[in-house]
């Protein structure tokens, strides 16, 4: 076997730091574990001076939650500073997506952005440009991931991560994009994808085959690296196991790797002629910026940007600077 896969994770320290309730969003590059030669492992290395005292910022501060619901039945809709928030199930094959929206006006269509995170995290990864969004006059729904999030978080879309994939991932952002255009506050002409990392590729992949259904995406250190990974990892299918744990984090089965395994993402992504906006660290060391920069030749008409001295995960002035490129895309 080659050297062990590197999965791709949005800001997976915060996600593992997060847990249930009140917790603080935050980024860290913290070393992990390395697991046995068998199981899948997370690129994640210790960081030293300049980059050890950049990771101490990466945190966008603690913002408002949702109250958790004992009962999925139930609707939790709560006024907040300037708009409401409730809680969504969108219909998904045989399951439901759990997911939070940020309503700007439930008596007015307003655009909506629909937020896509990355793997091991779960829809509170998101928050912070989700409370940004809604007080800048943007509706909008942060989801779960069915199978997406690690067992420290809870995932109220399915906690089946040896099902999820990439593809899978796709497909329930297909489900997501379907329901929303047929709620009363969206206007469904300016309904934009936004991803991170895992979440950018698939954001990526389900927005060019909806490309008359949305206004654009808005894709944060996508994870076009993770069919390569998977090759780097592996010499043939075959010698994928059938389960894979990252680091204690999640475990994925060979699903994974199968759906990924002749996935060309440039080339499906290469006739998208929408909108899009791509934003990338130039000291990410779990996405290399290189992935970025191919993906910005192949798309049409691409809005690129690299903030210098950022990672994987923004926060601090790494985050304002983001929201400020995202702000300026949407306002064009």
């Amino acid at each position: 076997m080659k050297r062990r896969i590197i999965i791709i994770a949005a800001v997976l320290l915060a996600a593992l730091m997060c847990g249930c309730g009140d917790a603080k969003e935050t980024n860290d590059n913290s070393s992990a574990e390395k697991p046995a030669e068998s199981s899948v492992s997370l690129a994640s290395e210790d960081n030293s001076g300049e980059e050890s005292k950049k990771s101490e910022e990466r945190s966008s501060g603690e913002v408002s939650k949702p109250e958790q619901s004992s009962k999925e039945e139930s609707a939790v809709e709560q006024v907040m500073d300037g708009y409401i928030q409730k809680e969504i199930y969108c219909d998904n094959g045989d399951g439901r997506i759990y997911g939070v929206a940020n309503i700007v006006d439930k008596n007015k269509k307003s655009p909506l952005v629909i937020l896509s995170h990355g793997l091991s995290a779960n829809h509170s990864s998101l928050y912070p440009y989700a409370e940004r969004l809604v007080k800048e006059g943007y509706s909008t729904y942060a989801f779960d991931f069915p199978g997406g999030s690690n067992s420290h978080l809870p995932n109220k879309s399915s906690t089946d991560t040896f099902g999820m994939s990439v593809i899978t991932e796709k497909d329930a952002l297909e489900s997501v994009l379907a329901a929303v255009k047929n709620w009363s506050f969206v206007d469904k002409e300016q309904i934009y994808l936004l991803g991170e990392s895992q979440g950018g590729l698939v954001t990526a992949l389900a927005g060019c085959e909806h490309s008359d259904e949305i206004a654009g995406e808005i894709l944060l250190y996508p994870a076009f690296n993770i069919p390569d990974e998977v090759h780097n990892a592996f010499d043939k299918l075959e010698d994928v196991p059938e389960e894979n744990d990252i680091n204690g984090w999640i475990t994925v089965g060979k699903k994974y790797a199968e759906d990924v395994w002749d996935l060309d993402a440039y080339k499906l992504i290469s006739d998208y002629t929408g909108r899009v906006i791509i934003i990338h660290g130039d000291k990410d060391d779990i996405v290399d910026v290189s992935y970025a920069e191919k993906a910005d030749e192949v798309l049409e008409n691409c809005e690129f940007h690299i903030i210098n001295g950022a990672y994987h995960g923004f926060g601090g002035e790494d985050f304002e600077s983001a929201m400020e490129f995202i702000l300026q895309y949407l306002k064009k």
